[in-house]
C-alpha cells in the first residue's frame, strides 16, 4: 500500500542548491507554513512540476504559494537550524527557476 504524501503549502519561499559534506548538491525548498504558522525546510526535492507549482520529496507534496520572495521571521528561522544542522558548504538560491513561465506564480 503506497503511503498518501503530505501536502505542504509554503508561502515566502526560496528554493536553494546545497552542498554538504554528507552529499552531492541537493536542492530543498525554505519557505513560510501558513498552515501551522512555521517557517519549513523541505527535504531533498525529487521533482517539481511547474503548471500547478508543486514540488515532491520523499514525503510531501509541496504546493509553492505566490512568487518567492522575502524570508518571514519563522522561515529564517527554520533555515537557521536546518544549515546548522547540516553545515552546508555551498548555497545557490536557485529559486528564479521555480516560477512560472511569464509571471509569478
Amino acid at each position: 500500500m503506497t503511503k498518501l504524501k503530505e501536502r505542504v503549502v509554503l508561502s515566502s519561499w526560496r528554493i536553494y542548491r546545497v552542498r554538504t559534506k554528507k552529499s552531492d548538491h541537493v536542492v530543498v525548498a525554505v519557505g513560510f507554513r501558513p498552515a501551522t504558522d512555521l517557517g519549513h525546510v523541505s527535504s531533498r526535492v525529487l521533482r517539481f512540476y511547474q503548471p500547478e507549482m508543486t514540488l515532491t520529496t520523499w514525503s510531501e507534496e509541496i504546493i509553492l504559494e505566490g512568487p518567492p520572495g522575502a524570508y518571514s521571521r519563522e522561515a529564517d528561522r527554520a533555515w537557521v537550524r536546518w544549515c546548522s544542522a547540516n553545515n552546508p558548504q555551498s548555497i545557490v538560491d536557485v529559486s528564479s527557476r521555480y516560477v512560472k513561465k511569464g509571471r509569478a506564480a
